[in-house]
């Protein structure tokens, strides 16, 4: 339906404007800019660091006994709810409830009306530097592109070496501007993302081959039955690895400590387990993540990881290593 907005002011009619009921508002670059910027603050209370909170305050949470949350200290949200408000006027209620529900354990409770987050500091990747819009356009009726550009920083002098573009899709819902799509360009969702524009980014491909370096795909080692298999594995074969890395290798590590270790079952030549342990590595931000935790006493400045593994044995009598995954029911540490 075409609506004329009239005003008469006096005797003289004046003609406002026509527009179509039904279409969405203009969206201004000035809008666009602070939904985005308002999204990335948001997105990072998920993935880099939790909100504010008061760490003499700290509750268990039913289901999740071997975490600690603390209360929320941030003015803005006192509840779940005032959370996912906010989520909701900027993310599309699929990508809300993703980040409130999707991780296990949840980042975010609810204990007796009251919100309480997880203690948790990733780290950024640092090869993102500033970033900012540049464009808008339209996809359709009721979406919009909007482009990002970030500055792509040398690992070692954090000097500009390149640009990096990202595109992102706004959508009309709800009378409001919301993202049907995002991920946090500095953040773990914002890995492998995006195009090189501009310069060069040949940390892209530096960082798979880490990856593959790191990868313990191609590591067999011999043992006698399984559970000694399992006992080397926690105890050398893993340690020895990412220690024998080349120290410009993202992943190395210099120091490698086990901690707890328990044998889960052995299954014909399989063998799984879980075990914890500390690693000090050179380069910290690729190691810390929403589950690591601190070192303190004798590992200060040291992480501490919770993983379960799975070994095989091959037709040669080979032990390798075919799933390690990184637990978060519970910190026994």
């Amino acid at each position: 339906m075409i609506i004329a907005a009239i005003m008469v002011i006096g005797c003289s009619l004046f003609v406002l404007a026509d527009r179509d009921s039904s279409r969405p508002p203009v969206l201004t670059e000035e809008e666009a800019i602070e939904l985005y910027s308002a999204a990335k603050e948001a997105f990072s209370w998920f993935e880099l660091a939790g909100l504010d909170c008061s760490l003499g305050d700290i509750v268990g949470v039913t289901g999740f006994e071997g975490d600690a949350y603390y209360r929320v200290t941030d003015d803005r949200f006192q509840t779940l709810s005032d959370l996912e408000d906010h989520l909701k006027a900027l993310f599309t209620d699929e990508i809300a409830s993703d980040l409130l529900n999707e991780p296990t354990p949840p980042v975010y409770a609810d204990v007796d009306g009251k919100l309480y987050c997880l203690d948790f500091d990733a780290g950024s990747d640092i090869t993102k530097g500033e970033d900012s819009v540049c464009s808008i356009e339209q996809a359709d009726d009721d979406s919009r592109l909007v482009t990002v550009h970030v500055d792509i920083l040398d690992v070692e002098t954090l000097s500009k070496i390149g640009v990096e573009e990202h595109r992102f899709l706004l959508r009309h819902e709800n009378d409001r501007w919301v993202f049907g799509d995002f991920y946090l360009i500095a953040g773990t969702s914002g890995v492998g993302r995006g195009t090189v524009v501009e310069g060069t980014n040949d940390q892209d491909a530096q960082v798979r081959y880490d990856i593959a370096e790191a990868s313990l795909s191609n590591i067999r080692f011999h043992a006698a039955g399984a559970e000694e298999a399992a006992l080397t594995f926690v105890r050398e074969v893993y340690g020895q690895h990412l220690m024998n890395l080349p120290q410009d290798n993202r992943f190395s590590i210099t120091g490698y400590a086990l901690m707890e270790y328990s044998l889960q079952e052995v299954i014909d030549k399989t063998v799984s387990g879980t075990f914890v342990f500390a690693v000090n590595p050179r380069f910290r931000v690729y190691y810390v993540g929403l589950y690591t935790r601190a070192g303190a006493g004798e590992y200060e400045g040291w992480l501490i990881s919770h993983k379960r593994f799975v070994l095989r044995q091959d037709d040669n009598d080979q032990w390798s290593c075919v799933s390690l995954e990184e637990l978060h029911d519970e910190h026994p540490w």
